[in-house]
């Protein structure tokens, strides 16, 4: 799994990087061997004005042209990137297990099939 975080305007931004960097490897470990990479790009839309304006956006490479793209905004770095992450982990999570689930339910009625055919 590849992580790629990139940040642009602000040093308030820009100092989130690590933090952003660990979170999404805690996150994503466990599942990291479906995943392909993981692209965040943190952002300061209102610049110097402040107000609730970290963005943080994010996409998840599963492979198979299949990318989740998730957009999360907090007050502060940090809040905007476990808004962010946390919501891509579960979509993720969830993305999987129907992979999964419809591989099963394939295989099955291949299966089946075979045991029809044999009769």
């Amino acid at each position: 799994m590849k992580i790629t975080v990139r940040s642009e305007g602000r040093a308030g931004v820009r100092s989130g990087k690590p933090y952003a960097i660990r979170k999404l490897r805690s996150s994503f470990d466990r599942i990291s061997r479906n995943i392909r990479s993981i692209d965040l790009l943190l952002l300061d839309a209102n610049g110097p004005r402040g107000g609730i304006d970290k963005v943080s956006r994010i996409a998840v490479d599963l492979g198979r042209h299949k990318i989740l793209r998730l957009e999360g905004i907090g007050r502060t770095v940090p809040e905007s990137v476990n808004t962010t992450v946390d919501r891509a982990k579960r979509l993720v999570s969830r993305s999987l297990s129907r992979g999964r689930e419809g591989r099963k339910e394939a295989g099955r009625r291949a299966a089946s099939a075979s045991r029809r055919a044999s009769r």
